[in-house]
């Protein structure tokens, strides 16, 4: 397992968030539904920008920064696969 630094470009969360939101608009970014993690990371995602916490929201949107530069969905396969310890 490999850990990148990804440059955010100067870009601001809201901006990130709002710039990858069309790989999850379009289906092509899953999320557990039975992650005892998810009722949590869900009220933040929806919560945003105006919530109290948005740490977990940052790591998506840069996830789906570096993810969508690709505009691959083998690559953005490859590199879910890696986050969730599954190589192929």
């Amino acid at each position: 397992f490999e850990v990148r630094a990804i440059s955010s470009g100067g870009q601001d969360k809201e901006v990130r968030l709002n710039a990858g939101a069309v790989l999850l608009e379009d289906g092509r970014v899953r999320f557990p539904t039975d992650a005892p993690w998810m009722e949590d990371f869900r009220k933040e995602l929806l919560s945003f920008p105006g919530g109290k916490f948005d740490d977990q929201v940052d790591s998506v949107s840069q996830f789906l920064s570096y993810a969508g530069g690709r505009r691959s969905n083998a690559r953005l396969q490859r590199a879910a696969n890696e986050i969730s310890g599954r190589r192929h």
